[in-house]
């Protein structure tokens, strides 16, 4: 089970790394490439990352986020403030998010 602790601060999943996977298998298009191959698409790949870098260092904003992953990441924001400090109103209409139900509203949201 993975620490929610501090979770909308942080990364949540290793989706950079599987982007990176697939952008490597689609480029190479097989499972083991040669030598030579595999040797050509690291250099691809760094050129490609020194161009990210070059364009970071420019001053050039990254694409933007999509809008549904950005509410996502409000609405979690929004249960752990809740979770974390509920409002007297939460108390009175006891709505007080425990931390199984914390949980389960951050399963159906990833």
């Amino acid at each position: 089970m993975w620490n929610v602790h501090d979770l909308a601060a942080s990364k949540r999943t290793n989706n950079d790394t599987e982007g990176w996977n697939a952008k490597w298998n689609r480029a190479v298009g097989k499972a083991g490439p040669g030598y030579y191959e595999a040797v050509l698409q690291l250099r691809l790949q760094q050129a490609d990352t020194e161009n990210v870098l070059a364009q970071v260092a420019a001053g050039i904003p990254p694409p933007p986020r999509r809008r549904k992953y950005v509410r996502r990441d409000e609405r979690i924001a929004g249960y752990l403030a809740r979770w974390k400090s509920p409002t007297e109103a939460d108390i009175q209409h006891n709505d007080v998010i425990d931390s199984a139900r914390l949980l389960r509203i951050l399963a159906r949201l990833l």
